[in-house]
């Protein structure tokens, strides 16, 4: 019984034999995968074992990649800090930017996202994005997001405080200060 598709224009990855009637003079075959290298290191004091990805989109033709840094080691820090790394190359190889917005243990040479006012940001649960759609102003083209409990305790990422919670939502011209 054949069974037919309708794809539209949509690319569609063939791995099996669901969208194929027939094959002549050739075969499916999945390659193994070859290793690109090292895309990016975990490589600064702020960050370590407990990293955590939190989103990548496209501005201005580089990637942005939004990151959780947490070292562990820092008995003051736990939630981890919000950190940045940059693609100009769709991804093959990241930096991270010194934005010296937020110090680490006396260093100003970090790539750690912040407030205006130069307070870490998005430490626990933050989530970056870019908003596409048209007409928003150009200081909020990058949006994020964080929940806050009402009671004002401080959510971590070990502590989660009862009770009701306020989503924030921040605006950023470039993705550094919100």
């Amino acid at each position: 019984m054949k069974r037919t598709f309708d794809i539209c224009n949509r690319r569609e990855l063939f791995v099996d034999h669901l969208l194929i009637d027939s094959l002549q003079n050739t075969q499916l075959k999945l390659h193994e995968p070859v290793s690109g290298g090292v895309a990016i290191g975990i490589d600064k004091p702020w960050e370590g074992p407990a990293n955590m990805g939190m989103s990548v989109f496209e501005l201005d033709g580089r990637l942005h990649m939004y990151y959780r840094g947490w070292s562990l080691t820092d008995e003051g820090n736990t939630t981890g800090l919000a950190c940045v790394a940059l693609s100009e190359d769709g991804g093959a190889t990241w930096i991270k930017p010194v934005l010296g917005l937020v110090g680490h243990r006396g260093r100003r040479d970090t790539n750690i996202i912040a407030t205006d006012t130069g307070e870490p940001l998005f430490q626990y649960n933050g989530m970056p994005w870019r908003d596409t759609r048209p007409g928003v102003p150009d200081n909020e083209r990058i949006k994020a997001m964080v929940i806050e409990p009402l009671s004002g305790e401080k959510q971590t990422a070990m502590y989660d405080p009862h009770g009701p919670k306020r989503v924030v939502f921040y605006g950023s011209a470039d993705g550094f200060t919100f």
